[in-house]
């Protein structure tokens, strides 16, 4: 048998927790490195002045949050400044190295990350709380970790739901009293509000990365407010008992042991005194808000999820539809009739009177970087069509009565608004904004003069200001802590509508552009957002229990309330924190420190013939653009005093090359059972890629070189040699994916996954010198609902002396690559496919060509998102599968039967570890040829395709 030994099942669980945490920057930007006392901070050469202030925030953060948390890292702490998206986010991981990546665009709307007073101040303390939680370490786990360094059991917090992780990190981000952080924010107390009304969901789903809403917000959501309640409920010291306690626990997952001994009870205990510290919290709120009467739209969509923006032109109305369970589109509601124009992506959107539409939406430019251009659906050819590459225009607006755009430019958290021609061409400058002024949602007048824009500025928070092109200069129309967004004119010009913080809840507000006054429009028990006017109606956004929507008032709604300018103005933005400046080196950034191996892991695997005795490691550096596995090993048995070594090597730059050399040993037998002989199995690869990724679809062209050698390395009781087996291929591969899985879906269910790969034998010395080419198409049309008609087709062509095609089996391994639903799978040598319904290694099966068609009934079952504390393992939810499948191996031009089956599959989408997914299959099959075929029962970990 083959001796892989005990290394494939360590990386592999390694790699589960890793995989979503080592992601590449563009490797080819010229980056550097700028050293302080606790921090490296890589940085592309533009961004030096960034980093600068990244480096004295950064020393601000670790000297406010090391005594809190009790923590202090061994090593300094790698912090990336990645420019290469135009949206806010962030992620930390400990593993092999404390590692942050920083991603240096603001958040310019309203979405929780929007109540700051520095938004890389906001950032950096999120992320670094993960760094110092993460990699906190006492007692047991802290001993192992000496020994064995930053293995992966050696993170005990690292083991826990992600709402406890992503909890304790917005609880440290809030700060009430200068009115920052999400845990103090207007629209998370809205969600929660809402949570609270539909019913406070049980602690064995928000453990899980669940799907319905309020889905990835979650674990922010009820994280922070959790961390709220036991600062109030069980004392100003209970969280850092909490953090205390787990940081001990060498034994993953024991999260029951953990709260008993901090808090005097298990999870759903605490959960419940949770639940009720809500309802009286936030019940309050609602009764509040109902008490000043309830001002709300009729609600017009019932899509939910995350619904939005919408925009009115005439009579006709416009909206994106995001249900979660398909691609976003672009909606279009006319005299009753609503209509889908196209599909979009992360997505802004403006519409003229002609009724093209001017979509601002994310693409992915040159390989690394994920940016917003300009597309215009043209209404009369009803086409979208690209009008800028790699522009970074977050955001447009025409203007109305000349032949161009507005736009807004970013790069690197700096703004520039601009005009533009109708195809994109730059035509002016109209204002450079300072590095630290962010731009939200802005607008054009009717007449062209006037724009109005939601502006943020250090000190001052979120503001309206008013620009006139005659006199180019800005007014502010309001001051004061309150956030102000998305700013629209009403058709006539004289008011501007907009959404403003009113006690508990984002509601509409009108700024009357000749009186000065600010009127209060609604009174939302959820929240309304992004508005409209076609001044016969008010459409906006609402936030409710399920998602958000479209709404519509009457433009005559009688005010909620009137403000005069002091009442509406009370108070102001707290001062900016001031931070010293600090001792700092730089110098061009080497991978090398960050690529040395940080931990170590012993192999054994013990049988009645051999010992096998080795280490394993992996690591990256710190852009994740290096990454490599590695174990060794050696074997030893009684028949022979040497040690045989055997082990495996592995590296990739991005995702751009990857080469590996593995060495397996396996044991044989003669026909008594005595044991005769001990083969090698050495293989080479390498892989070459030119990928093509769009967020869409991925396409690459792939060269690959394998080299593989089996042959004798020892002899024992008069065994007779046998000859090495060479196996050489050059293959060069297409590959094209635009196959979509939604949150709501039961698998994918829209578009297809193309292969052609081509190999040669004969270009590289071997005994196998023949010509395969085998080319797979797989279709997934969706049917409604969750209902989705899977297809596939394959068709292999073998010439010369080539390996032989096999069928048969139903993949029933359990394969690391595919426990993620990881697309692919082997590429080049790969020979081997299930034809369910009939067993693997039958000689009818087998054959120079090979031919299979599939096709999938698959049907939902049932959404249950529950899962157990320990072992952490939770149920997402179940589908079933009808299939009917054919296939023939064949030496031939064309195959003399095809051996066909059918059968019934369900699948269990599953949780492990509280993060990551896994498919369970149960399946029925049947082979209806009455020779080889049969009914047969099997069970799988991974997807069919």
């Amino acid at each position: 048998m083959s001796r892989r030994g005990f290394a494939v099942y360590i990386l592999a669980f390694a790699w589960l927790f890793a995989a979503q945490a080592v992601r590449a920057v563009d490797p080819f930007a010229d980056w550097y490195t700028l050293e302080t006392q606790h921090f490296f901070i890589h940085f592309d050469k533009p961004h030096r002045q960034d980093a600068e202030r990244v480096a004295r925030i950064a020393e601000s953060v670790h000297q406010r949050l090391s005594p809190l948390l009790n923590w202090q890292p061994r090593q300094k702490t790698h912090l990336v400044l990645s420019d290469e998206a135009d949206f806010a986010n962030g992620y930390a991981t400990p593993l092999n190295i404390n590692r942050s990546v920083l991603f240096m665009s603001p958040p310019r709307g309203v979405g929780g990350l929007e109540e700051f007073d520095d938004w890389l101040e906001l950032l950096i303390t999120h992320e670094y709380v993960h760094v110092l939680h993460l990699d906190k370490a006492s007692g047991d786990p802290a001993t192992f970790r000496k020994v064995f360094g930053r293995f992966f059991l050696t993170f005990p917090n690292s083991f826990q739901p992600a709402w406890l992780i992503e909890g304790l990190a917005t609880f440290y981000e809030t700060d009430a009293e200068r009115g920052i952080g999400r845990g103090q924010a207007t629209l998370f107390a809205s969600l929660m509000r809402m949570e609270v009304e539909r019913g406070i969901l049980p602690v064995e789903q928000v453990n899980l990365p669940f799907t319905t809403w309020p889905a990835g917000a979650s674990r922010y959501l009820y994280g922070v407010y959790f961390y709220r309640f036991l600062h109030e409920v069980y004392g100003e010291d209970s969280v850092q008992k909490l953090v205390e306690e787990y940081s001990s626990h060498l034994i993953p997952f024991s999260i029951n042991a953990g709260f008993r001994t901090a808090l005097g009870d298990d999870v759903r205990g605490v959960w419940q005194r949770f639940g009720q510290w809500l309802r009286a919290h936030f019940e309050h709120q609602s009764d509040e808000i109902r008490k000043q009467g309830i001002v709300e739209g009729e609600r017009i969509t019932h899509s939910a999820y995350f619904t939005g923006p919408v925009r009115v032109q005439g009579d006709t109305l416009y909206y994106i539809e995001n249900n979660g369970a398909q691609q976003p589109r672009l909606m279009k509601v006319q005299h009753g009739e609503t209509t889908g124009l196209t599909e979009v992506t992360r997505a802004d959107f403006d519409v003229n009177s002609r009724g093209d539409v001017l979509i601002s939406q994310s693409e992915v430019c040159n390989e690394y970087r994920l940016y917003k251009d300009l597309y215009l659906y043209d209404a009369a050819s009803e086409q979208l069509r690209r009008l800028s590459e790699c522009g970074r225009y977050v955001q447009a607006r025409w203007f109305h009565h000349r032949d161009s755009l507005l736009a807004l430019q970013h790069n690197a958290g700096r703004y520039s608004l601009v005009e533009l021609d109708t195809q994109a061409g730059l035509r002016r400058l109209i204002q450079a904004f300072d590095a630290q002024v962010i731009v939200g949602g802005f607008d054009v007048s009717p007449d062209d003069r006037l724009i109005v824009a939601a502006l943020w500025k250090p000190g001052k928070g979120w503001d309206l200001y008013l620009y006139d092109f005659a006199s180019e200069r800005w007014q502010a129309l309001t001051d004061d802590r309150r956030v102000q967004a998305y700013p629209e004119f009403t058709p006539d010009g004289k008011s501007i509508l907009y959404s403003a913080e009113s006690g508990h809840a984002y509601n509409l507000f009108r700024y009357d552009l000749h009186g000065g006054v600010h009127t209060q429009l609604s009174n939302v028990p959820g929240g309304a957002f992004q508005v409209s006017s076609n001044g016969e109606w008010i459409y906006y956004i609402g936030l409710h229990s399920g998602g958000t929507d479209v709404y519509r008032l009457p433009a005559d709604v009688w005010p909620v309330a009137s403000a005069d300018a002091d009442e509406h103005n009370a108070g102001s933005a707290v001062a900016v924190r001031q931070h010293p400046q600090v001792d700092t080196e730089v110098a061009a950034y080497n991978p090398l420190p960050s690529l040395i191996p940080r931990w170590w892991f012993p192999l054994l695997a013990l049988t009645e013939d051999s010992i096998e005795l080795g280490l394993t490691t992996a690591g990256n550096d710190a852009l994740g653009v290096h990454n490599y596995v590695a174990s060794a090993a050696a074997l030893t048995m009684e028949e022979s005093e040497d040690l045989f070594p055997m082990g495996q090597l592995s590296y990739s730059f991005s995702n751009l090359f990857g080469v590996s050399f593995r060495r397996e040993l396996s044991l044989f037998r003669d026909n008594n059972g005595v044991l005769n002989r001990l083969r090698h199995d050495d293989a080479l690869q390498l892989t070459l890629a030119l990928p093509d990724t769009r967020v869409l679809s991925a396409s690459a062209w792939l060269l690959g070189v394998s080299r593989q050698r089996n042959a004798d390395t020892a002899l024992f009781n008069n065994a007779v040699p046998l000859a090495a087996i060479e196996d050489n291929l050059l293959g060069l591969a297409w590959r094209y994916d635009s196959s979509r899985r939604y949150p709501l879906s039961i698998s994918r269910n829209d578009g297809r996954r193309i292969r052609l790969v081509a190999e040669d034998g004969s270009a590289l010395s071997g005994d196998f010198d023949g010509q395969v080419l085998t080319a797979s198409w797989r279709e997934y049309i969706p049917l409604g609902g969750e209902h989705v008609l899977a297809l596939r087709a394959l068709q292999g062509k073998g010439r010369g002396l080539s390996r032989d095609f096999r069928l048969g089996g139903e993949d029933t391994g359990v394969r690391f690559d595919r426990l993620l639903n990881a697309s692919g799978g082997a590429l080049f040598g790969r020979r081997e496919y299930a034809l369910r319904g009939y067993a693997e290694g039958l000689p009818q099966l087998r054959g120079q060509n090979a031919r299979l068609i599939s096709a999938e009934w698959r049907f939902p079952g049932q959404r249950i998102e529950r899962g157990i504390m320990a072992p952490p393992l939770g149920i997402m939810q179940w589908s079933g599968a009808l299939f009917a499948e054919a296939g023939a191996a064949y030496d031939g031009n064309s195959p003399d039967r095809y051996y066909r089956s059918a059968g019934l599959e369900f699948n269990a989408d599953l949780n492990l570890f509280y993060l990551v997914p896994v498919r369970a299959r149960l399946g029925i099959a049947h082979g209806f040829d009455e020779a080889i075929g049969g009914t047969r029962a099997y069970v799988s970990l991974g997807s069919s395709f």
